[in-house]
C-alpha cells in the first residue's frame, strides 16, 4: 500500500509499506500505519489532498473501512 500527496498513483509518494497478512484467519486484520509530509508548500486551492492505494494480490479480500486520515496543518 501506499499514500500519494495528490490523487493519482503517480503523484509523489509519501508513505509505503508492504504487508503480509495470515489467509487462514477469518477474522477482521488491522493495518494501521502513520505517516508525516513535512515542508509542503501551501497549494492555490488551500486543500491538502492525500490518496492511499491498496494493492491485494488474494483472492477473497475485503475491504471494510472506514479509513481515516488525521492532518494537522501550521504555517510560520
Amino acid at each position: 500500500m501506499f499514500i500519494v500527496d495528490g490523487t493519482l498513483s503517480t503523484d509523489p509518494i509519501v508513505y509505503s509499506s508492504i504487508r503480509t497478512f495470515n489467509t487462514s484467519l477469518t477474522n477482521y486484520q488491522l493495518v494501521p500505519l502513520s505517516a508525516s509530509a513535512y515542508d509542503v508548500p501551501a497549494p492555490v486551492s488551500n486543500q491538502l489532498v492525500y490518496t492511499l492505494f491498496g494493492i491485494v494480490d488474494t483472492a477473497g479480500v475485503l475491504r471494510s473501512g472506514p479509513e481515516n486520515f488525521n492532518a494537522a496543518a501550521y504555517s510560520v
